[in-house]
């Protein structure tokens, strides 16, 4: 049923500009003008026409839809009853959901079975179409514009992330909201697991097929090349509490901008959290290291940019089986990297090979192939750095003690001189590592492990 049945849309696969004309459609019209007077008396003139115009349009759709699936046409046949009954319970105000539904690549769960985190319902999609179909369920008028999309499905594994809302009232609904949920939800995964997770594209639309508020489609990835280096997030039921603990982290240190349009903190957690909406690497690189340089460069500190930006990262996230000097050395290559790109320096190829060569998460880049592969696994080590340089600052400035250590903002700090002293600096690393511990995510303290060739056949 769903699968096969197209749905048709008003204005596109018929004229509904001669329906409109009709003294059918005026009479149905007016008398759902006058039987639901507070649902349009409020609006001016055109705004009640086009509100009511677009109840009837979908009703009409739904119509369609349910007869010819039926093969029943007759206008007191059961398809009409039940599309007629819905248009009175939408007008009534019976309460419907309005749902967001976006496919998200290599974010799947480790059982392979649906489960529900945060409110946000994650539904593996196992062969490739039932997206799709489930979409089509949820949101019953997603089908024309689900039908009309690119065939872009992005890369497996994928799942759909599902999140309702119920609206008491009929109305206008944009989901802007629970989109920027749904955001939030993939930026605390990503920072727990270090996971890849590319939204491709989002549905949204109301419960109900007939609606004042038409399903939407919105592609989501910038570009339709593939990034090389992936991390797939693999979720379970026991990742609640862990998400929730971070999700509560990152609220308590930027509750606010106070007046602000945008804090610097702000834009490196929104540029870490869009990472995966582009596919092109230099401009995931630019992003990554404009990232780091929001969180550990306050906005009044420009002089000695790079060399403050490598002490204070290697002095904060060096562990056992990451050096100081090694972080120190791929931060200064990156940046530098960065550094030519966005101030319109000359970047030969002999140039890129040499930069990629000194990164310790690459090897061999003799070759064309060996080259974009190693430029990937190079931005997935700043992603990795990114990623932990944001935890740490986000422990120093809202850990238990009394006073932060590292408040954000533009309060002064003397960072530089407290991580020059070796017991200072070791209070500092510490502090955050166990903080993380405390709320119970102290693994995403880690250095990620290995990363994996996106193209690889267990990715496939």
């Amino acid at each position: 049923m769903w699968s096969d049945a197209p749905r048709l849309q008003a204005d596109i696969d018929f004229d509904a500009d001669r329906i409109r004309s009709r003294s059918e459609y005026t009479a149905l019209k007016d008398e759902l003008l006058q039987s639901f007077p507070a649902l349009f008396d409020d609006l001016d003139d055109f705004f009640k026409s086009f509100t009511v115009q677009q109840y009837i349009d979908t009703f009409l759709e739904e119509v369609l839809y349910q007869c010819g699936y039926a093969d029943d046409f007759s206008p007191t046949g059961a398809p009409v009853k039940e599309v007629m009954d819905e248009l009175e319970r939408v007008l009534t105000g019976a309460p419907g959901d309005f749902v967001v539904a976006r496919l998200v690549s290599h974010l799947t769960t480790e059982s392979g079975a649906s489960i529900e985190l945060e409110g946000i319902k994650v539904i593996p999609d196992q062969v490739g179409s039932a997206s799709n179909i489930v979409i089509r369920r949820q949101i019953p008028d997603s089908a024309h514009v689900l039908q009309r999309r690119p065939s872009v499905k992005g890369l497996t594994p994928r799942s759909l992330l599902v999140l309702r809302q119920t609206l008491d009232t009929p109305g206008f609904h944009t989901g802007r909201e629970l989109s920027r949920k749904l955001d939030h939800f993939i930026l605390i995964a990503s920072l727990l697991t270090n996971g890849t997770a590319q939204p491709v594209y989002e549905v949204t639309g109301m419960s109900t097929a007939v609606t004042q508020v038409p399903a939407r489609l919105r592609e989501l990835m910038n570009d339709g090349s593939i990034t090389v280096a992936r991390r797939v997030i693999r979720l379970n039921d026991a990742h609640g509490p862990a998400l929730d603990a971070l999700s509560a982290l990152v609220r308590s240190a930027d509750p606010g901008h106070e007046g602000k349009i945008h804090t610097s903190f702000g834009l490196a957690l929104k540029k870490f959290g869009g990472f995966d909406h582009t596919t092109d690497a230099f401009e995931q690189l630019v992003d990554l290291a404009t990232a780091l340089e929001g969180v550990m460069v306050g906005t009044n500190e420009g002089e000695g940019l790079t060399l403050r930006l490598c002490t204070r990262v290697s002095a904060l996230l060096a562990a056992d089986d990451d050096s100081a000097r090694g972080i120190f050395g791929d931060v200064k290559a990156l940046y530098g990297l960065r550094s030519t790109i966005v101030h319109g320096g000359e970047l030969t190829e002999k140039a890129l090979r040499k930069t990629l060569a000194s990164v310790s998460t690459t090897s061999d880049t003799s070759d064309d192939v060996k080259l974009t592969v190693n430029l990937g696994y190079a931005i997935d080590r700043l992603r990795d750095i990114v990623r932990r340089a944001i935890l740490a600052r986000l422990c120093l400035a809202t850990g238990p003690d009394p006073i932060p250590h590292w408040p954000l903002g533009d309060k002064p700090t003397a960072v530089d001189a407290i991580l020059s002293d070796d017991s200072s600096r070791e209070v500092w690393r510490s502090y955050w590592r166990t903080h993380l511990a405390e709320i119970g995510v102290g693994e995403a303290a880690n250095r990620a492990t290995a990363v994996e060739y996106a193209l690889s056949r267990s990715e496939r």
